[in-house]
């Protein structure tokens, strides 16, 4: 049966136009003919039965599935932080039992280069630090990114402290 479980949300929104739980599709009153709430019914029965009776298998979907939604909300966190400075996530597939791709890694750029000025470059560090840091659960990968934009916005601050002192720039109109 169509939507047993085994489809990615996405796909069951974006791909089909049936409902993902056609249970009650089985029933008499909802449909006239039994045979039409299942469609090819040696082939789906087969293979879901296959997969709903393996409990290693649906261990195994189950937990591709969390991992999936788990990346997702992971990066959708850094775009949505990151601003104009994060690009689109890119995702890395896995192929599960059921022959569904799920994914299992993901990234977003985020764009560390310097302002035009020290207090621009202190502003981006900020938002680069924030966007590293948004997810629930920062990897360290995000944390050396933090920690590299920390590190930046603390030398745009001591330019912009060294530019605004008046004895690094000596004025002549000045006694």
């Amino acid at each position: 049966a169509t939507g047993s479980g085994i489809r990615l949300p996405e796909d069951t929104v974006t791909l089909s136009g049936k409902q993902p739980d056609t249970k009650s599709a089985e029933k008499p009153s909802d449909s006239a003919e039994p045979a039409q709430a299942e469609p090819k019914p040696g082939e789906n029965n087969t293979a879901t039965s296959t997969t709903a009776e393996d409990p290693a298998i649906q261990a195994q979907i189950a937990k591709l599935k969390q991992t999936e939604e788990k990346v997702k909300a992971h990066e959708a966190a850094h775009k949505a932080v990151g601003g104009n400075l994060a690009s689109s996530a890119s995702y890395s597939y896995t192929r599960g039992p059921d022959g569904q791709s799920y994914i299992t890694g993901g990234e977003v750029q985020i764009d560390m280069s310097d302002g035009r000025t020290p207090q621009e470059t202190i502003s981006r560090m900020q938002q680069v630090i924030r966007a590293a840091l948004a997810p629930a659960d920062p990897s360290g990968q995000d944390r050396a990114v933090a920690a590299a934009a920390a590190s930046r916005m603390a030398e745009a601050q001591q330019q912009k402290l060294q530019a605004g002192s008046p004895t690094s720039n000596a004025d002549p109109a000045q006694p």
